[in-house]
């Protein structure tokens, strides 16, 4: 994650970020860190604020929220889940690393809790292709055997180096009792050397996931191809002589409805951003693309530097790219008198800035308020508690 700037996610709340404020090299170099948690709009959460870590760890990075989950109405109290998220860097003393490895997990808790995240830890529990455990490994195997937990990784590996060696330092457990209901598989590439964890918890009694059409994306749409597409097809099928004017029709209706699924994408994106259609960022992006898809076949020392040329260029050139859009779109539409309302929202979304989270759970008057409707009332009774006095 870039020094001190959040990354906003379209469709997701930030719920809690660290950033690596303790536990650095003496000769001052840093490779990556920080750990944040994201949690879809509308649902419901509260940030966790004990450090389940023992107190002389000063390396290890963690991050905890409560998701709330929808309750019916039978249900006493509302049903939540806590999710810790963990990144314990590498540690090798003897390359200019003073850092003391205290690493040790203090966690108890008798509701159900997900601990997820990067250990740098190997154990044969959790890593098929490890024999012999490390000792991080054995800690958190320990750790793990000791309390009602169950680790849900299977075996498979979640990260590859760049000379092809796999293994699984990242370990997602649960307690025992939320394991019936979670499944565990390995995602699909994100580009980065870490496969990501993908968990599934079936949960009763829910409102249903609210799925937003897809439409079409007529501002990504590549015309040019579009009209050279449906003149390529018409003038390699031609119809036949004696075809009516129904049969033309129909011929080039289905012409212009499979050119356009080419052509115009579609998505359910809710804020596009404005600057993904900049030339030089596309250009940029499909060579990031090619060079990691590249260095998939090609392990070499080269490849892999082509990659990371190709990843500095393209975070270069979105940057630049962002900037040219933010003064254009300042200089054109934030001007009008129109619009002087969406001035504050509109300018705090272009710089990233991080708001308030509307699933935010607030302390109120009568304990957590975790619905809209209870942070109204609360809100209501305060000032009204307020304005009496």
């Amino acid at each position: 994650m870039p020094a001190n700037k959040t990354i906003n996610i379209p469709g997701f709340q930030t719920a809690s970020v660290t950033r690596r404020a303790r536990g650095r090299r003496s000769d001052g170099a840093v490779k990556g860190g920080d750990v944040a948690i994201y949690i879809r709009d509308g649902l419901h959460f509260q940030r966790l604020e004990d450090r389940p870590l023992d107190g002389s760890d000063d390396v290890t990075e963690w991050c905890g929220v409560r998701l709330f989950l929808p309750s019916s109405s039978q249900q006493a109290s509302q049903p939540s889940i806590d999710i810790h998220n963990f990144y314990r860097p590498p540690i090798r003393p003897g390359e200019n690393d003073d850092r003391v490895d205290n690493f040790a997990l203090s966690l108890r808790t008798n509701s159900d809790c997900i601990v997820t995240g990067d250990f740098n830890a190997h154990h044969p529990s959790w890593d098929h292709r490890c024999d012999d455990a490390d000792d991080v490994g054995q800690r958190l195997a320990d750790w793990i055997a000791s309390g009602d937990w169950h680790t849900l990784n299977s075996g498979a590996p979640t990260h590859a180096d760049y000379r092809g060696n796999t293994g699984a330092p990242d370990v997602t457990a649960c307690n025992r009792g939320l394991a019936r209901r979670c499944e565990w598989t390995v995602g699909e590439d994100l580009g980065s050397d870490h496969l990501p964890q993908l968990i599934e918890v079936t949960c009763h009694g829910g409102r249903p996931r609210r799925i937003r059409k897809t439409k079409w994306a007529f501002h990504k749409a590549d015309w040019d191809g579009f009209s050279a597409g449906i003149e390529t097809v018409l003038e390699s099928t031609p119809p036949p002589p004696d075809a009516s004017t129904e049969q033309l029709l129909g011929l080039f209706n289905r012409v212009l409805l499979y050119q356009s699924t080419t052509a115009i994408p579609r998505g359910a994106r809710a804020d596009p951003r404005p600057w993904a259609l900049d030339p030089e960022l596309v250009e940029a992006v499909a060579e990031r693309r090619e060079a990691r898809d590249a260095m998939k076949q090609d392990r070499s020392r080269a490849a892999k530097d082509r990659w990371l040329e190709a990843k500095r260029r393209a975070a270069k050139v979105e940057e630049e790219a962002k900037t040219r859009s933010f003064r254009e779109f300042a200089s054109t539409t934030l001007n009008k008198p129109t619009n002087i309302g969406r001035v504050t929202k509109v300018l705090r979304k272009m710089e990233g800035s991080v708001q308030a989270c509307p699933g935010h759970a607030l302390q109120g008057d009568r304990g957590l308020a975790v619905e809209d409707l209870e942070k109204a009332t609360s809100f209501v009774r305060t000032y009204s508690r307020v304005s009496r006095q």
